[in-house]
């Protein structure tokens, strides 16, 4: 006997691990590498549905995004009083037994002066 393993959405029947499924692809996380030589952070932020912790120990930044997929933009204001940016877009990606809100990791960038 062969045994099936995967999920269905529209059902919740589930074969899969002892916890079940898990298709609410609510929060996804990913990380902003800090690149190295910049003057220290001292605040990071995010947009709204987005948040942003800075992890000096592995000089990154975490960014958790709740409510699916979309995107977010994330600042760094370092000590020497510049800014450092950051874009990153989560999709949902759905797989047997799950999904997951995901984004790929990046790197800030300089921030480009406002035009007028």
């Amino acid at each position: 006997m062969v045994a099936v393993v995967g999920c269905s959405s529209s059902s919740q029947v589930c074969h899969c691990p002892e916890e079940g499924c898990d298709f609410s692809c609510s929060t996804g996380t990913a990380s902003v590498s800090v690149p190295a030589g910049l003057a220290a952070v001292s605040r990071v932020t995010a947009t709204s549905t987005c948040t942003a912790t800075y992890q000096p120990y592995a000089n990154e930044v975490l960014v958790s995004r709740t409510g699916g997929a979309g995107d977010c933009d994330v600042v760094a204001q370092l000590a020497d009083g510049s800014s450092e940016v950051a874009h990153l877009h989560f999709t949902v990606m759905h797989y047997a037994c799950a999904c997951y809100v995901v984004a790929a990791d990046t790197v800030l960038q300089p921030a480009t002066p406002a035009s007028n």
